[in-house]
């Protein structure tokens, strides 16, 4: 495992800008994010790794609340909010000192300083910056006390998915029917342990922001900006990037906002995992039924999600040639249809299995006249050729201001009017 020893390896000269406008804030994110939760999956062999990894966290859990007491602490202490930015907090501290602070290196750490006429409210304001220096200052050592065997629990945990099967269910005392429960929480405990090292990289950064922030908060001669924080996922005033063709060969897209078969998709997974699997296999053929009666397009990636789940729900119930025959139409809606990993391992060796025995082919398709049509949620509205799986497929078609949908059986030398 890497250490994080760099903490305090970092200048503090005062003439250090306090921080570029839209700058991420670092302890701002730490806030913002989730804390990882570890669970029991069950099967014990699993749970005595996640449980040496659920401690760890704990440990983290302490650092990263040491982290936001300092900040607090700081403000509170300069009559400013919880959460106010150290720079903002020092710069506010500056305003209200009464006398001249100086900023001196004592043992690695910056230590506040303030002469002159500084009132008392002011050095009990310098004295809780001094007591969050000297708290945050160990975090290095903290950080490494973590147990050298991390990197090794997060290999082991990188195993566990392939290893799950209705066998291992059986020996721990679960049933089949617990498999999509398991294998969520199990996906969850990896998705945590995998993440571990970026967590204490995260937690070191927001220390060493604190302390560079003490001397560049006290060097600023304007108000500092607050930095941005960026969630998970959001992109500010950022432009999104186009995303990355990965399906040319087959032209696949979806340009539909998922819809009623999705909710119904929804509603048969929370039977499936409430092990009401009778009901699971009822809603999704209802589902299924559903398609030749819609009245608006659907997007190809609703209808994946539909057959994979059929096929996962059927291959719990003991039905494999329904389970195969969905897996396979899933692939025919999109040959390059990866498996969805909340479907668990066991659903993706199947799917995968299928993708191998080559068993889904493409032709291609003469389009013509003019119209617009979604053949399985992929838009075709010019004359030309596209390339598509053989197979069944849903076939949604404009007349007038209506959308008719029926299914089409594609095969070579099958043509499609607009």
């Amino acid at each position: 495992m890497r250490l994080f020893s760099l903490l305090l390896a970092c200048s503090f000269a005062a003439a250090s800008p306090a921080f570029a406008e839209g700058e991420a804030d670092p302890i701002a994110e730490l806030r913002a994010a989730e804390r990882p939760v570890i669970e029991d999956t069950g099967i014990a062999a699993f749970d005595s790794v996640f449980g040496q990894v659920r401690e760890i966290h704990r440990s983290l859990d302490a650092i990263q609340d040491r982290i936001f007491r300092a900040q607090d602490g700081v403000a509170t202490a300069i009559a400013l909010p919880a959460g106010t930015p150290i720079r903002l907090s020092l710069w506010e501290l500056k305003q209200k000192a009464g006398g001249p602070i100086a900023v001196e290196m004592q043992g690695g750490k910056p230590q506040l300083t303030i002469g002159g006429a500084g009132s008392a409210e002011a050095k009990a304001m310098v004295a809780a910056v001094n007591s969050a220096v000297t708290d945050l200052a160990g975090i290095p050592g903290d950080v490494a006390k973590i147990p050298a065997q991390l990197q090794g629990l997060v290999a082991a945990c990188q195993q566990f998915p392939g290893q799950l099967n209705p066998s291992l269910l059986t020996e721990s005392g679960l049933t089949p029917l617990q498999l999509p429960k398991v294998a969520k929480t199990l996906a969850n405990n990896v998705k945590a342990t995998v993440g571990t090292p970026k967590r204490l990289e995260g937690l070191v950064t927001a220390a060493q922001d604190f302390l560079t922030g003490i001397p560049q908060g006290i060097a600023a001669v304007e108000r500092p900006v607050a930095p941005v924080a960026l969630a998970k996922g959001d992109k500010g005033d950022k432009p999104e990037k186009a995303p990355k063709a990965s399906k040319e060969a087959v032209g696949i897209a979806s340009t539909v906002a998922a819809g009623p078969i999705a909710a119904m998709v929804g509603t048969a997974m929370v039977s499936f995992r409430d092990a009401e699997l009778s009901n699971a296999v009822q809603q999704l053929g209802e589902a299924d039924n559903a398609l030749a009666r819609l009245q608006s397009p659907i997007g190809a990636s609703e209808l994946e999600s539909l057959y994979q789940s059929t096929a996962l729900v059927h291959l719990v119930d003991g039905n494999a040639a329904a389970a195969l025959s969905n897996v396979a139409q899933a692939l025919v809606v999109d040959p390059l249809a990866r498996p969805n990993p909340d479907l668990g391992p066991e659903y993706a060796r199947l799917h995968n299995a299928l993708v191998k025995a080559d068993v889904i082919h493409t032709v291609d398709v003469q389009v013509s006249g003019a119209g617009q049509a979604y053949l399985s949620g992929r838009l075709v509205e010019s004359a030309g050729t596209i390339t598509v799986a053989e197979g069944k497929h849903l076939l949604q078609q404009k007349r007038g201001d209506q959308w008719v949908s029926r299914f089409v059986w594609v095969r070579e030398g099958y043509a499609l009017t607009l």
